[in-house]
């Protein structure tokens, strides 16, 4: 496809194409991109769009787990409440420390058998556009890959060393585009910049421009779906006199009956477990419920979660969980997920007991990463 020569306007966004640099006649499609009939050739453009998104990228791993920790942080206030925690969740899920030693390996089978990975923690492993499904930032997942793209093509990070200004300066691209309020994708887009850390410019571009579900709660505002999230089950008119509290677990916001029903004190595995629908079809290895789970005395760390709502209803963190976190590797030592919140939003299944409705994420894999 050859841009005209007549006009000087801009267009509305196209597929294009991309050819790596030495990849041959590979063709790697790229995201939607607002060209300008200009007189070049869109493959033309688009392989410059491909070199100035490597240059955009380079500065990145130079950040370690700590500065993305950081960074998160300083711009938590800017994040909506509905997806402040569980952008804190996914950057627990998929640790920068994971990919590199994964990246860095002759063989990425042997660190699984060493870390004793069960399922998938790898975004380049088909989870590019699928491991954030959770947060309700989720449903702009394409204008956020097509503003990395673009701010990549106007040489946005140039002259720009703070992490976190980058990630407010997509964040306002993304805004823009999506015509929302900024704390809605802020952190969809620390998400977005944090994957292509991860993942390479390759592979963040072949995933292609992305196919976001549509959520259950799609229809919410995300003020309902906080709302939702800190209600719970209604016990009756003389609730007040019932022995035994019945409530929820809600463990998949997209879909309408992944939910189970716990007793008031009930630890999640043993509620999980009661639950008698077919699971085997997990992503996970012990799945004898919804909540995978093996040993249920934090042995094992298979039922790692990340609390998306009501983790003020769940019992205090005792000393011996945070022991079992850090020594799985699911929080570092002084890493806020855990310290100094008596409710962290990582949890073990297995040792919370709730009092209150609560609405989990369940990681697709568990292990000893602390072994890395």
């Amino acid at each position: 496809m050859a841009l005209g020569h007549a006009s000087r306007a801009r267009r509305s966004p196209a597929i294009v194409q991309v050819i790596p640099p030495g990849r041959g006649r590979s063709i790697v499609p790229i995201l939607a991109l607002e060209i300008v009939d200009d007189g070049f050739s869109s493959r033309g453009r688009a392989r410059d769009v491909y070199t100035r998104l490597l240059v955009f990228r380079a500065p990145l791993p130079q950040f370690t787990d700590a500065d993305w920790s950081s960074t998160l942080d300083a711009i938590l206030p800017d994040v909506h409440e509905v997806d402040r925690d569980a952008t804190r969740i996914w950057r627990a899920f998929y640790p920068i420390a994971l990919a590199d030693a994964y990246e860095t390996a002759a063989d990425p089978q042997v660190v699984a058998r060493r870390l004793r990975i069960d399922g998938n923690p790898r975004l380049v492993a088909g989870q590019i556009d699928s491991s954030h499904r959770f947060l309700y930032g989720h449903r702009y997942w394409p204008l956020v890959k097509a503003a990395v793209i673009a701010r990549a093509d106007g040489g946005g990070a140039s002259g720009r060393s703070s992490l976190a200004a980058v990630v407010r300066d997509t964040t306002a691209d993304v805004a823009t585009s999506a015509g929302a309020d900024a704390r809605l994708v802020a952190g969809i887009t620390f998400v977005g910049l944090m994957t292509l850390r991860q993942v390479g410019v390759d592979a963040f571009l072949a995933a292609g421009p992305g196919s976001p579900e549509a959520p259950t709660a799609s229809g919410q505002s995300a003020n309902a779906i906080v709302a939702r999230r800190a209600r719970d089950d209604w016990q009756g008119a003389l609730g007040f006199l019932r022995s035994t509290k019945r409530f929820s677990v809600v463990f998949d916001e997209r879909v309408a009956d992944a939910t189970f029903p716990i007793l008031d004190s009930q630890h999640l595995t043993t509620a999980s477990a009661a639950d008698g629908r077919n699971y085997l079809h997990g992503p996970r290895r012990f799945q004898e419920g919804p909540i995978p789970a093996q040993c249920r005395s934090a042995t094992c760390g298979t039922c790692w979660i990340g609390v998306l709502g009501g983790r003020e209803k769940l019992s205090e963190v005792e000393p011996y969980e945070t022991r079992r976190l850090r020594e799985f590797g699911y929080v570092e030592a002084g890493d806020d997920a855990i310290a100094p919140e008596t409710r962290p939003i990582i949890r073990l299944a297995c040792q919370a007991r709730a009092s209150g409705n609560v609405t989990i994420v369940i990681p697709p894999w568990n292990g000893f990463v602390s072994r890395r």
